[in-house]
């Protein structure tokens, strides 16, 4: 999750794409050039252990665009991949 979140700073598609599950992955993935991002917040983890197969991170990441200023918030899936996690998308709850 870490490693996303710096790749959303850096701009790095490349990692992005590297880190997310091939099958929920977009054709393009976009990452606004004038959105700076200011921190990341980790608030529950489940699983995920070194053995694990799968595993649930919930953070906050907070941003700023010009005089704009948000929080995204998810609970995202994780899935190992040949031995590397990867994002699988947000968890879906109901």
């Amino acid at each position: 999750m870490r490693s996303r979140f710096t790749a959303f700073c850096l701009g790095s598609v490349d990692h992005l794409s590297r880190t997310w599950e091939a099958n929920s992955r977009p054709k393009a993935i976009n990452v606004d050039p004038g959105r700076q991002w200011l921190g990341l917040e980790i608030i529950d983890v489940v699983d995920g252990r070194e053995l694990s197969s799968h595993g649930i991170v919930e953070f906050k990441a907070s941003w700023s665009k010009g005089t704009h200023s948000g929080v995204v918030h998810e609970r995202s899936m994780f899935r190992r991949d040949k031995g590397q996690w990867v994002y699988a998308g947000p968890e879906i709850r109901g």
